[in-house]
């Protein structure tokens, strides 16, 4: 059986969900601006960008659901997916500023990104064992994350 590794909580479709939320909001936001009783235009504006800014990221950049077949690395984020050779990978590292984020660096390509939550640390050791040599680092969140974060490892 493979053993994917699923950072969010209530699974892959979890950022479909809030960002279908963060939808119902900005139609609603836009109807009381346009209606001329909603917040200032410059905060509408605003807001819309934000949740742009963060769709792109969570919903297209974000993987949600990583799996190891072979030596090919599979993942999946709301709206792409793709995969990769494990011999591909040039190094795992925390992101910049967010030590919550994991870089997984392609020698090719932009990087798949993911949550550093519970049970990646288990992942790099499966991606180390078909890659050895591989540099890899985590941030101190997960350490957090191994201490106080509620269930068990999120690579089952």
């Amino acid at each position: 059986m493979t053993k994917h590794y699923r950072p969010m909580p209530g699974g892959p479709w979890f950022p479909l969900v809030i960002f279908g939320l963060f939808g119902f909001v900005a139609m609603g936001l836009l109807v009381a601006v346009l209606r001329d009783n909603g917040p200032p235009p410059l905060f509408a504006v605003l807001f819309l960008a934000i949740t742009a800014w963060n769709a792109y990221w969570f919903l297209w950049r974000m993987a949600t659901d990583l799996w190891l077949d072979g030596n090919t690395l599979h993942w999946k984020a709301p709206l792409r997916s793709g995969s990769v050779d494990v011999a591909g990978i040039e190094k795992i590292r925390p992101r910049r500023m967010t030590g919550n984020v994991e870089m997984i660096c392609l020698r090719d390509g932009r990087p798949i990104i993911t949550m550093a939550t519970r049970g990646i640390e288990e992942l790099n050791g499966d991606i180390v064992q078909l890659h050895p040599g591989l540099p890899v680092r985590v941030g101190r969140s997960v350490r957090f994350s191994n201490v106080f974060q509620l269930g068990g490892s999120r690579y089952r």
